[in-house]
């Protein structure tokens, strides 16, 4: 189960991709996406405020039911705050 995803690169114009979408998981109404949002204090220093969000439904059984198809993978985009 494939669908196709285009997307806008400065350097090469309009690209597409097929993206797996079979474990493409789907959490309840009224659940928002995950945020990150990063402070920076007058000297530099940051904070990051996390807020999992729809991320934080992800368990670790939901990772073992795709682990076939993330062992074959080229490439897994994730979310590096997760926490399963």
């Amino acid at each position: 189960m494939y669908t196709e995803m285009r997307f806008l690169s400065a350097s090469s114009g309009v690209s597409s991709l097929l993206m797996y979408v079979r474990y493409l998981l789907k959490t309840a109404d009224g659940i928002a996406t995950g945020t990150a949002h990063i402070l920076v204090n007058g000297e530099g220093q940051n904070m990051i405020i996390v807020i999992a969000g729809a991320n934080g439904q992800l368990t670790p059984a939901d990772v073992q039911a795709a682990e076939d198809v993330i062992a074959q993978a080229a490439v897994l985009m994730v979310r590096a705050c997760m926490e399963v």
